[in-house]
C-alpha cells in the first residue's frame, strides 16, 4: 500500500506516510541527476592535462613578513592598507601596477592597472552574509509562490486565467531547476578535478543538491569554489598570501581588470 508513495492513512500514522512520499521524491531527484549524466565513478575527460610546478610559487621575506606569492608585487604589500585612509570603511578590492601604485578606486581605464580582491576574515563575512541574506529572501519568495501557486489550482472559485498564471508560475519554477541543474553537469564535465569521485551515493546526493541550490539561487563562484580559488597550485593567477603587522591574515587574489573578475565570479560558471 506504500508503493510509490501512496498509502493507507488510517492504517499507517501520517508521520510515516510524510517520510514515505519525502523517500520517493529523493529517489526520483536521484534518478533525474543520473539522468543527466552526473554519476559516481566518473572519469576525467581524456586529454593531457598541465601540471603546476610547485617552483611557480614562491617564498619571501617582505617587511610584512613571510609571504607566499606568484606573479604579483610583493613589495606594495608594506603600503597595501585594511581600511580606508579616508572613509575608514573595510578595503576588500584594490588597482595596483607592477611599479608599486595603489589605488582604492578605479583610476583609469589603463590596462597597467590591474585589478585584485583583498580577502580577511571581515570580508567574508560581509560576503557571505550578503549572500546568506539574498538566498533567504529567494526562498521565501520561491516558497510564497508555490504556496499563491497551489492555493489557485486547487481552489474551484479560480478563474481560468488565474489557473494560467499559477501553472506558469510552476513551470517557470521548473525551468529553473532542469537549467541549474544543466549548468551543474556542465561545470562537472569542464572541472574534472577537485570534487571527490566515488563517494557514498548520499555524499553525492548532498553534492549535487548543493551544486543544484548554489545555481538557482545565484551563489557566486568565489564562495562556492572557495578551496580552487586560494590554493597556491596555481601558476598563472596573481595572489600573495601574507600576515599583516596587526595579526590579520589575508590573502589578495588578482585579475587582469575588474571586468575579468565579475565574469569568473559570476553564479557558478568555471573559473581559475
Amino acid at each position: 500500500s506504500y508503493r510509490r508513495g501512496s498509502c493507507d492513512r488510517s492504517a499507517a500514522p501520517p508521520c510515516f506516510c510524510w517520510f514515505s512520499r519525502m523517500a520517493c521524491v529523493l529517489s526520483r531527484v536521484n534518478s533525474l541527476l543520473l539522468r543527466f549524466g552526473i554519476v559516481d565513478g566518473r572519469q576525467p575527460p581524456t586529454g593531457k592535462f598541465e601540471v603546476p610546478d610547485p617552483k611557480r610559487y614562491n617564498f619571501a621575506e617582505t617587511e610584512v613578513g613571510q609571504v607566499v606569492y606568484n606573479n604579483f608585487p610583493v613589495h606594495i604589500l608594506k603600503d597595501l592598507k585594511l581600511k580606508h585612509p579616508v572613509t575608514g570603511a573595510l578595503i576588500v578590492e584594490f588597482w595596483y601596477t607592477e611599479d608599486g601604485d595603489i589605488e582604492y578606486s578605479l583610476p583609469s581605464d589603463d590596462p597597467k592597472w590591474k585589478y585584485a580582491k583583498l580577502v580577511t576574515k571581515s570580508s567574508h563575512y560581509i560576503q557571505l552574509g550578503k549572500v546568506l541574506v539574498a538566498v533567504a529572501v529567494k526562498v521565501s519568495s520561491m516558497v510564497s509562490q508555490l504556496s499563491l501557486a497551489g492555493s489557485c489550482l486547487q481552489r474551484p472559485e479560480t478563474g481560468m486565467l488565474g489557473r494560467f498564471f499559477a501553472l506558469c508560475s510552476l513551470l517557470r519554477m521548473l525551468f529553473m531547476a532542469f537549467h541549474a541543474i544543466n549548468k551543474m553537469k556542465t561545470k562537472f564535465d569542464k572541472d574534472p578535478g577537485d570534487l571527490v569521485r566515488r563517494v557514498s551515493p548520499l555524499d553525492h546526493l548532498f553534492i549535487s543538491f548543493s551544486a543544484i541550490f548554489f545555481s538557482m539561487f545565484d551563489v557566486p563562484t568565489v564562495l562556492s569554489d572557495l578551496p580552487i580559488l586560494t590554493h597556491v597550485r596555481k601558476p598563472l593567477q596573481p595572489f600573495a598570501v601574507f600576515r599583516t603587522p596587526e595579526a590579520v591574515r589575508a590573502w589578495v587574489i588578482g585579475w587582469l581588470n575588474r571586468s575579468q573578475f565579475e565574469v569568473d565570479s559570476a553564479s557558478y560558471t568555471v573559473g581559475n
